[in-house]
């Protein structure tokens, strides 16, 4: 905070700001206004609203901060930047974006928020003794005779998964369920006709990937090369 803190015209948005980012940094299961209010001991949200709504500070000084920061200290030659849009259905319209439009997390117009997120990736975590242990564990999964290991190829850039994972489950009565997830959100689908979209879906990215006897070779030769 000390490297944003010339940003904040006045000592109380300062403090402010501090505790917001660490309120967005703590564990808390909903993260706004309020629950971070409510966290840092205040009794309403007021303080935090006037931090991002009518406080005088700049925000895009406070950016370039944190970017330079990102680049200083994670800094990695082969990083990317992962754009994610991501919906939020909304009961009300009282949010900033609430409307009615097309949300994946639902899959069909909702009254929602849409927000794209966008995401520093770079090098793996732990290093090269868990990227070696996670490819021995798809060798391993492969052996199963009731499971299958396909790869998507780097040089597809675009694909029918971009959306986020949505495991298909077959339950002993017959009945298939969908579970979407996107950044922030988890939904069970059991409607027929979601479900099968979902499946169609799968289908797509089965036949945009590489097949099920290719993976191998190409794990054991990375394994090899590292």
């Amino acid at each position: 905070m000390r490297r944003i803190a010339g940003r904040f015209t006045r000592v109380e948005s300062r403090r402010r700001a501090r505790t917001l980012v660490l309120g967005l940094l703590s564990d808390l299961p909903r993260k706004n206004c309020r629950t971070i209010a409510e966290w840092t001991g205040d009794r309403t949200p007021d303080g935090m609203q006037h931090l991002l709504g009518r406080a005088k500070w700049d925000a895009g000084q406070v950016r370039d901060e944190v970017g330079d920061y990102v680049v200083e200290h994670v800094h990695d030659d082969e990083a990317v930047l992962v754009a994610d849009e991501t919906g939020d259905v909304k009961k009300g319209t009282d949010t900033v974006g609430a409307q009615r439009q097309y949300t994946g997390t639902a899959g069909r117009i909702e009254n929602a928020q849409v927000a794209v997120y966008l995401v520093y990736a770079g090098r793996p975590l732990g290093g090269e003794p868990v990227w070696r242990g996670q490819l021995e564990q798809l060798l391993l999964i492969g052996e199963n005779r009731n499971a299958e290991i396909q790869v998507m190829p780097l040089s597809r850039q675009e694909h029918a998964g971009l959306a986020g994972p949505f495991p298909l489950m077959e339950m002993k009565d017959g009945r298939r369920i969908a579970d979407a997830e996107v950044q922030r959100d988890s939904r069970a689908h059991t409607e027929r006709e979601r479900v099968r979209q979902l499946e169609r879906t799968y289908g797509t990215l089965r036949a945009q990937a590489l097949t099920p006897a290719e993976p191998r070779a190409l794990i054991e030769k990375l394994l090899e090369e590292r």
